[in-house]
């Protein structure tokens, strides 16, 4: 794929309601709002469980947008959380939808030079991301890096690639679970929360726990 094909700005909006429809389309019935209400909660759980995360830790939300995940997160726990977005209106509207001093967002150029000079996460995850990536290994080896020795990462994407071009969406067939495997260690796939993602969805995407090396 050319630089010039994968559409760069697609995620920029203008307002929450537009970035809740990027963030999570209708399907089958289903609109945007009735899924951002029936499977955030879902997925908060599960990330507070697989990923362990405790009062004082440090968790980074790659591809935040808004900071749906986030939100709920941080109204659940005492912990710091980074959203990280190629968005700069997402990033812009994550600080306040969340609405909490211990959110921040940044870009993902920021998030690397913080790690080049010294700053380590706890945990990452990243929640229907991936599939959307110009570079997925590119994001991966930052997920890496940032993340302390034995330090957990969470995702949950769809199998195939789904990318915004000007020719509309296009699979560039990168497999996206494999060049995690390639990175980080493999602790266990699970099948998503009941709820927490759409029947659709839970036949054509993976959910997987991965450990720093």
């Amino acid at each position: 794929m050319t630089d010039s094909d994968y559409l760069s700005n697609f995620f920029e909006v203008g307002n929450i309601e537009e970035a809740k429809q990027k963030i999570l389309t209708p399907e089958n019935g289903v609109t945007t709002e009735e899924r951002w209400q029936k499977e955030t909660i879902p997925l908060v759980n599960m990330l507070l469980n697989k990923l362990q995360i405790s009062e004082g830790n440090t968790v980074i939300d790659y591809g935040c947008g808004i900071g749906r995940i986030s939100k709920d997160l941080l109204e659940k726990i005492n912990c710091t959380v980074i959203g990280v977005d190629i968005s700069k209106s997402m990033r812009a509207l994550a600080e306040f939808y969340c609405n909490s001093e211990t959110f921040m967002s940044c870009s993902t150029t920021s998030l690397k030079n913080l790690t080049n000079t010294g700053f380590r996460a706890n945990q990452a995850f990243c929640i229907w991301v991936l599939q959307h990536a110009e570079d997925p290994l590119y994001d991966l080896q930052i997920l890496h890096d940032v993340l302390l020795d034995g330090g957990h990462f969470l995702v949950l994407n769809l199998d195939g690639r789904c990318l915004p071009t000007s020719g509309g969406w296009k699979n560039d067939n990168i497999n996206v679970k494999l060049e995690i495997e390639k990175i980080f260690k493999v602790v266990e796939y699970f099948s998503p929360p009941k709820d927490s993602i759409t029947d659709l969805a839970r036949l054509t995407s993976f959910c997987g726990l991965f450990q720093k090396r």
